[in-house]
């Protein structure tokens, strides 16, 4: 779930790509998921209007990774 507006961060942009250390909290995120020996696939949910966005930022991995638009609220997504 990426699908955080950041608004209590005082961010302009998603939370999840907000960065840390040099890489966006998203990238993070992905990269600790790829090394994990059990994980076939990632699905990132992101704000319906920052799909294409959200996947513009993924790190190269060795997983697919799927982006897909939330919903209104944390449930629906």
């Amino acid at each position: 779930m990426a699908a955080g507006s950041g608004e209590r961060l005082g961010a302009e942009r998603p939370k999840a790509l907000i960065e840390i250390a040099g890489r966006s909290m998203l990238g993070w995120c992905v990269a600790a998921l790829d090394e994990a020996p059990r994980i076939g696939s990632v699905v990132v949910v992101a704000p319906a209007d920052a799909v294409g966005l959200f996947a513009a930022q993924l790190p190269e991995t060795s997983v697919p990774i799927t982006v897909v638009a939330g919903g209104q609220t944390r449930a629906e997504s």
